[in-house]
């Protein structure tokens, strides 16, 4: 499967074209993105061969939307000695899933800075081929979204909350918070804890911003499109936006 038609297929789902349309990407950011309807089979060989490239780190991980294929994904990971967190802010690597509107190749590839990362090992490309030896389509989206930390330092300590344009609320990064929202076009819940933010549900019929991987550091933004609401950490802006 060539790039071109790779990314016609993500870009279907709305999920990748934000990382890649962004003026200013995170220079922080890694986005795995792995069409397979068994990333069971695959995951582990994938991220341990990024991880030995320096792209990601870490070993213990959180669901930020959790399908059927969840439950065998958190399996293969446990017995490779990763670590499942239940509480979204203190996992390395985030996972969250989507359906694709038209079923492609399997395939993965890794977003880093806004920009398709070189990974063509031997042993992906071995591991590519196997993939594809039943030359099956697939129909589910895994990504794996991993953020490098900064220094305690240079974290926002609020976020602000903006419905129709106007702020509504300023939430503390220090505590925890939970708090639900309506909006003309539906409702979403926000979640505080350890410093970062995130949407932890949504109405809004992608639930890309149920995907994004939370948010902490000034600047950084999760925006819902169609119920036209805005979360970000105030500060001077660093990172670009996430946009759903």
């Amino acid at each position: 499967m060539d790039r071109r038609t790779f990314f016609k297929s993500l870009l279907s789902t709305a999920l990748v074209s934000p990382l890649l349309a962004s003026p200013k990407p995170s220079p922080l950011r890694r986005d795995l993105f792995l069409i397979e309807d068994s990333p069971h089979k695959f995951i582990i060989p994938i991220l341990e061969e990024i991880k030995e490239l320096g792209l990601m780190n870490g070993k213990s991980f959180a669901f930020l939307t959790s399908p059927a294929q969840a439950e065998e994904l958190e399996r293969i990971l446990n017995k490779n000695h990763w670590s499942y967190v239940s509480k979204n802010s203190q996992a390395d690597i985030y996972f969250s899933f989507s359906l694709l509107k038209h079923p492609a190749p399997s395939s993965f590839t890794l977003i880093k800075d806004g920009q398709i990362a070189d990974i063509r090992t031997q042993n992906l490309f071995l591991l590519w081929q196997e993939m594809n030896q039943k030359k099956n389509f697939s129909s589910f989206l895994t990504i794996a979204s991993y953020k490098k930390p900064l220094p305690n330092s240079q974290s926002g300590s609020s976020a602000s909350i903006h419905i129709d344009g106007k702020k509504i609320d300023r939430i503390s990064l220090k505590k925890n918070f939970l708090k639900s929202y309506s909006t003309k076009n539906g409702r979403l819940t926000v979640v505080a804890e350890s410093g970062k933010a995130w949407i932890q549900a949504s109405t809004c019929p992608q639930k890309v911003c149920v995907s994004s991987a939370p948010i902490s550091l000034p600047g950084e933004r999760i925006i819902c499109v169609p119920n036209r609401f805005l979360l970000e950490v105030e500060g001077p802006r660093f990172l670009d936006t996430i946009i759903g």
